[in-house]
């Protein structure tokens, strides 16, 4: 959580006052209870704090994430994923899994068919799709309101599961790697989770270089005519051989 902050600038003729958001959100929350006769400077203020809310456009569903964060269910249906690889191997298995994680609060399930852990071994995408699709189709039986994703960064997979109507894609690849998935995803209206992966180079300074990464990819996505309120970024940070360049041995 970030520590909350304030700068003020003061002269004989104006005091001037600078907040980070989380600063400025106590400020509006509290101005009430101490200035009880300035109402229309609450409102200017909550008008003001409103411009920064963060927002994830997913299909039909718009997340505001400076209210509430993002509690992201993940549904492994492979034998060979990281922590639960080859555990739930029936659909009762599944769906029970999907229930808990739902009852706990989860706000989208992804469903996964190909696990991308180091030293992975690929699969082709109708073996993805014998994988995920049937447990797609059975989570929105059961769980109707369900937000559903699905883990790929094969276009084959993306074209079937929005066929499914996924509100999310989430590509290892960010996205870029084949010019059909950007028109894909420019014609539809799915979420984008875009990901940063440093698993086939080493940088001397990660956060940087990972900036420089996103400005491109964000470039590259909504000059395609996606929107970037449908864009997530995920940094990847498991997939960094080291961290600023300083091998941890």
């Amino acid at each position: 959580m970030s520590a909350i902050r304030w700068v003020v600038l003061a002269s004989p003729e104006q005091l001037t006052v600078l907040l980070n958001q989380t600063a400025g959100r106590q400020l509006t929350h509290q101005w009430s209870r101490v200035f009880t006769d300035q109402a229309t400077t609450q409102i200017q203020l909550t008008q003001i704090m409103k411009q920064y809310d963060v927002f994830w456009q997913a299909g039909e569903h718009r997340f505001n994430l400076t209210k509430k964060p993002m509690i992201y269910g993940i549904m492994n249906i492979t034998p060979d994923s990281f922590f639960d690889g080859g555990q739930y191997k029936t659909k009762d298995d599944v769906l029970n899994h999907v229930d808990a994680m739902l009852q706990a609060g989860a706000d989208v399930i992804e469903v996964n068919g190909q696990t991308t852990r180091p030293g992975f071994t690929e699969v082709t995408p109708q073996v993805e799709l014998d994988r995920t699709l049937p447990y797609i189709r059975a989570i929105k039986a059961r769980f109707p309101e369900a937000v559903l994703a699905v883990d790929t960064y094969k276009y084959d997979v993306m074209q079937a599961v929005l066929e499914e109507g996924v509100s999310i894609i989430n590509d290892v690849n960010a996205f870029t790697d084949d010019p059909r998935k950007l028109k894909l995803m420019a014609d539809s209206r799915v979420g984008l989770l875009t990901m940063h992966s440093s698993r086939d180079q080493e940088y001397t300074d990660l956060t940087s270089s990972m900036r420089g990464f996103f400005e491109q990819n964000l470039a590259a996505l909504t000059s395609h005519g996606i929107d970037i309120e449908r864009i997530a970024l995920d940094q990847g940070i498991g997939y960094s051989q080291v961290a600023h360049g300083n091998r941890i041995t």
